[in-house]
């Protein structure tokens, strides 16, 4: 399969991702505990992937011992925890998570940019361009005049810090792939060490991973939520891996924003996450064309 079928499918289950993670934090659960179930569920299913189907442990640990892959390896595993928790928080108050998922999409500007640095990626004055219709349809998406009673706070600063981090940590996976770690290591790897930072993260916060104050359906779309992580992240780090750009195959793999957008409104009430009116749409689409100028450029 070419890079672009492992993002297209990848594309399908991070909306469901998405969808899910907006039903789980309606349902009143902490967002830091449903990063650890999240990360130490999904580290389960990537852990007896790589070591009981592929048998690859003695291989992940030869690699581990290089000092710069290990430092590779925790610096790939603290973006996604720093990522994953502006993501929530942006998530926990915006109207609907297609908005945040909006705004993350930009990372791809941010990857092509470092790839350019370090890749030697030429850029052309068709890629300023879509950076330019790239802000147009941020800016759409982000300014209004006033937020829902479930929009509390600034959430698109937490959207902001989320893009940054995970723009920088697939540029990291790009590397790591590169120097011969496959996606299924990378992402073992990544989940085994953010998920030793929320677990010790909730033990100083003193947070119990007891679902007690949440509806007892969040395991629900907690199990959603694992299946559809392990499943589109390892679609789309074999994309990455493949491609001759990270940008390339993050631009398709955010396309599911749109399609986040579309179906928040018949999921979520509105004042749970199906906010729902026309400029909002027109933002996610122009910044979704920007993106996709760029990578054609």
């Amino acid at each position: 399969m070419p890079w672009y079928g492992f993002s297209l499918v990848a594309m399908l289950f991070a909306s469901s991702y998405a969808l899910s993670q907006k039903w789980a934090l309606n349902l009143k659960i902490d967002g830091f505990k449903l990063l650890t179930y999240i990360f130490v569920g999904s580290f389960v299913c990537y852990a007896f992937y790589s070591f009981a189907v592929l048998h690859g442990f003695t291989n992940l640990i030869e690699k581990l011992a290089s000092p710069t892959n290990l430092i590779l390896a925790l610096v790939v595993a603290g973006l996604s925890f720093a990522g994953n928790i502006f993501y929530v928080r942006a998530v926990e108050k915006s109207p609907n998570p297609g908005y945040v998922s909006g705004i993350n999409t930009t990372n791809v500007l941010l990857v092509l940019i470092v790839s350019a640095i370090f890749l030697g990626a030429p850029v052309t004055w068709q890629k300023v361009g879509g950076v330019l219709i790239t802000i147009a349809g941020v800016l759409l998406l982000t300014i209004e005049k006033g937020q829902t009673k479930e929009a509390s706070g600034n959430w698109k600063l937490w959207s902001l810090a989320a893009m940054v981090s995970f723009g920088l940590m697939f540029v990291v996976v790009k590397a790591m792939t590169n120097t011969g770690f496959a996606p299924e290591q990378v992402l073992t790897i990544l989940f085994f060490f953010a998920g030793i930072g929320f677990l010790i993260t909730n033990y100083f916060k003193k947070v119990s991973l007891r679902l007690e104050g949440a509806s007892p359906l969040v395991i629900i779309p907690i199990t959603l939520m694992i299946l559809s992580s392990f499943v589109d992240n390892l679609l789309q780090y074999f994309g990455i891996k493949l491609a001759s750009n990270p940008g390339y195959p993050t631009a398709i793999f955010y396309a599911s924003t749109v399609l986040i957008l579309f179906l928040s409104p018949l999921v979520f009430p509105k004042q749970a996450g199906g906010e729902f009116n026309l400029k909002k749409w027109l933002g996610a689409i122009i910044t979704i064309g920007g993106v996709l100028f760029v990578i054609l450029g």
